[in-house]
């Protein structure tokens, strides 16, 4: 009986620090504290590059860019495509690997 408690304790640790482990990893806050967003995935990001490089972002992935002025250098080395919250801001671009 005591060998199970002790395993029940545990088990309940492990699954808090998962649980706040992927609470960390995931980004929720408002459109201007994350104004970078991959549709696909549905997580939010402070600048394009980090989109991009976020393991979750996958070959054809849409990352969604909210108005404004981003003072940052872009490598985009896989296939996905950039497009603006407004579309006078920046027109959809989709970018393949055989351009890379």
């Amino acid at each position: 009986m005591k060998g199970k408690f002790v395993f029940l304790i545990i088990l309940s640790l492990l699954l808090s620090c998962l649980s706040f482990a992927n609470a960390a990893h995931f980004k929720t806050a408002t459109s201007s504290t994350y104004p970078v967003h991959n549709l696909d995935t549905h997580l939010n990001y402070t600048t394009i590059q980090e989109a991009i490089d976020a393991p979750e972002t996958m070959k054809g992935d849409t990352i969604e860019v909210d108005a404004g002025t981003y003072y940052e250098h872009v490598i985009v080395d896989q296939s996905i495509t950039l497009v603006g919250g407004e579309t006078e801001t920046l027109p959809s671009l989709t970018v393949m690997e055989e351009a890379l």
